[in-house]
C-alpha cells in the first residue's frame, strides 16, 4: 500500500516538474496553449487521484455487497478522468511549448563557438599531459580550446 501511494504521488510530481521546465515564466501557464493544456491535465490527474482515494477510503473498507454501487460510480469517474488525461497528454504532444528566441549572437556562438579574434592576436599552445591546450587572446576576448588526440573538448 505504501509503495503504491508513493508511486501515485511521485509520478505526477515528476511529470509536472518535467512539463514546467519547458516554461520560462509562471504566467505562461495561462497565456499559452501549452500552459492551459498542462493545467487541464494536472487538474484531471488530481481528480482521478481523488476518485481513487475516495474509493479506497469509502467503498472498499465496507462490506463489498453494500458498497458496490458506490464503487462502480467512483470507478467510472476515475476511468473517465483517466481517459481525459490520456487525451490531454496527446494534446500536449501536439502543442509546442513556449519558445524564447535567443539573441542572434547567442544562437551563433552556441552553434559556431567563439567569434574570430579582433585586432592584434596572441596565440599560445602547449601540451598538458594527454591534452593539447590552445589559448588565443585578442581585444576583449579570450578563447580556450582543449583537445584530446585532435578532437576539441571545449
Amino acid at each position: 500500500m505504501t509503495a503504491v501511494a508513493l508511486r501515485a504521488a511521485h509520478t505526477p510530481a515528476y511529470g509536472a516538474g518535467a512539463a514546467l521546465a519547458e516554461l520560462t515564466d509562471v504566467r505562461e501557464l495561462l497565456t499559452t496553449t501549452y500552459g492551459r493544456v498542462l493545467l487541464v491535465k494536472g487538474a484531471v490527474v488530481a481528480l482521478a487521484l481523488l476518485f481513487a482515494l475516495v474509493a479506497r477510503l469509502r467503498a472498499l473498507p465496507q462490506a463489498p455487497v453494500l458498497s458496490l454501487p458506490l464503487l462502480r460510480r467512483l470507478t467510472r469517474g476515475e476511468a473517465v478522468s483517466l481517459a481525459v488525461v490520456l487525451g490531454a497528454a496527446a494534446a500536449l504532444s501536439n502543442v509546442a511549448p513556449p519558445y524564447v528566441t535567443p539573441a542572434p549572437h547567442a544562437a551563433a556562438s552556441a552553434l559556431l563557438g567563439a567569434p574570430p579574434p579582433i585586432g592584434p592576436t596572441v596565440h599560445v599552445a602547449g601540451p598538458a599531459g594527454w591534452l593539447e591546450v590552445y589559448l588565443t587572446a585578442s581585444r576583449g576576448q579570450l578563447a580556450l580550446d582543449v583537445r584530446l588526440e585532435g578532437r576539441v573538448l571545449t
